[in-house]
C-alpha cells in the first residue's frame, strides 16, 4: 500500500541486486548504473520519466504474481538488459522503441498495449513468452524465440530482421 514517486534522479549504483517491492512512479531520471534492479510482484513501475540501463546492468520485472508495470514514453536507450519474466506485464500506453546495444529478454512475461518497435541493434530473446493486444511488435534485428512466442487480441509479431526459432 505503499508508493515511492521520484521527481528528481533515482541513480541504481553497486553490483548487487536492489529489489523493490513497493509501487514506483518515475516521473524523472531512474537509472540503472550497476547491478540488478527488481521490480517484485508487489512493486509496480509506472514510467513517464526517462529510463536508462548501462552495459552490464539489469532492469528485471520479475514475480510471480501478475503484476502490471506501465512505459508511456516514447522510447528507451538499452546498453545493458531489460528482462520481463514471469506473470508480469510490460504495458506500452503509447508507440515507444526499444533502442541500443543491449539486451531485451522475454521469458514467461507479456508484453501488452501500442506498437512496439524492437530496434536492429538490440539483442532480442523471446523464451516462452507472450505478446496481446491490437498493435504491431516489429522486430528489426536479430530474434532468437527459445520454445514459443504466443500472440493474442489482434497483435501482429512483424519481423524485420532474422528470427531464429531454437527449441520446440
Amino acid at each position: 500500500g505503499a508508493t515511492f514517486t521520484n521527481l528528481g534522479t533515482f541513480n541504481k549504483q553497486g553490483a548487487g541486486t536492489t529489489t523493490v517491492r513497493t509501487d514506483f512512479i518515475n516521473n524523472g531520471s531512474l537509472n540503472v548504473q550497476q547491478g540488478v534492479l527488481v521490480f517484485d510482484s508487489v512493486g509496480a513501475l509506472n514510467q513517464s520519466g526517462v529510463l536508462t540501463i548501462a552495459n552490464g546492468a539489469t532492469l528485471d520485472f520479475a514475480g510471480t504474481a501478475a503484476t502490471t508495470h506501465t512505459i508511456n514514453t516514447a522510447g528507451t536507450t538499452i546498453a545493458g538488459t531489460l528482462q520481463i519474466g514471469g506473470d508480469n506485464f510490460l504495458n506500452f500506453t503509447a508507440p515507444h522503441t526499444l533502442d541500443g546495444t543491449g539486451t531485451f529478454l522475454q521469458s514467461f512475461g507479456q508484453v501488452t498495449g501500442a506498437d512496439l518497435t524492437l530496434a536492429p541493434t538490440l539483442v532480442v530473446t523471446i523464451g516462452d513468452g507472450g505478446q496481446s493486444g491490437a498493435a504491431t511488435t516489429t522486430a528489426q534485428g536479430a530474434t532468437t524465440i527459445i520454445s514459443e512466442l504466443r500472440l493474442d487480441g489482434g497483435r501482429i509479431f512483424r519481423n524485420e530482421g532474422t528470427v531464429t526459432q531454437n527449441g520446440n
